[in-house]
């Protein structure tokens, strides 16, 4: 997992009002943000500069980017249709990458 930038962050797009954080602008402060994520996965920290992963790769929160060996094997696209089923697609192609590299 890549932490890029605070989705819905309380000074820039508030979408609630529970457990909500400023936008980071210092990677101290981001840091600090991905340190909270509970996760299975290792999390890596995008770094502030302009050439960074969320601008080179147009990385958002609804997208996902499998990277297995250091190659990028499968990129997901946000969906607008008022379901975002990318979590389910992320984790057939997981199954699929991990079983042709098994094989």
């Amino acid at each position: 997992m890549i932490y890029i930038s605070e989705a819905h962050a309380k000074d820039e797009w508030p979408v609630s009002t529970e457990d909500m954080i400023n936008q980071h602008w210092t990677i101290q402060e981001r840091i600090q943000a991905a340190s909270r994520i509970n996760t299975l996965f290792p999390i890596y920290v995008d770094s502030m500069e302009d050439k960074n992963f969320e601008n080179v790769y147009c990385g958002w929160p609804e997208r996902a980017f499998i990277i297995h060996k250091n190659e990028i094997k499968y990129i997901s696209y946000h969906k607008v249709d008022g379901y975002d089923d990318w979590h389910e697609e992320v984790e057939e192609k997981i199954g699929e990458i991990l079983s042709i590299g098994s094989a």
